[in-house]
């Protein structure tokens, strides 16, 4: 619906004199419709979105206490290892050897 500048100045006036024409009336309810929609809409987005945060971040916090168990039982298991005498050291990141090469 387009409105013209005359209408406007109509529905202006109206407004002034505490009149409102009935097509005023009615664009004013429609537009009060299409905000509460919007609205309603954007509170929906946010309620989706807050739900999509919470799962990720209980998928984020599981997988670190998993990794963090797994550390520990890889720690309680290397300390209850007896010594063997041999000082190579290998971990999942890295191996230290020591060589000695002669010329």
């Amino acid at each position: 619906m387009i409105i013209t500048a005359r209408q406007q100045q109509a529905a202006l006036a109206a407004n002034k004199h505490g009149i409102r024409s009935e097509e005023s009336q009615v664009q004013a309810e429609a537009n009060s419709i299409i905000r509460q929609t919007r609205w309603h809409t954007g509170i929906d987005r946010l309620r989706e979105e807050k739900a999509k945060l919470e799962l990720t971040g209980r998928v984020a916090l599981q997988l670190a206490d998993s990794r963090r168990s797994s550390a520990a039982s890889q720690q309680a298991d290397t300390a209850k290892r007896p010594f063997d005498g041999n000082l190579n050291l290998k971990t999942e990141r890295f191996s230290v050897e020591k060589r000695i090469t002669c010329c």
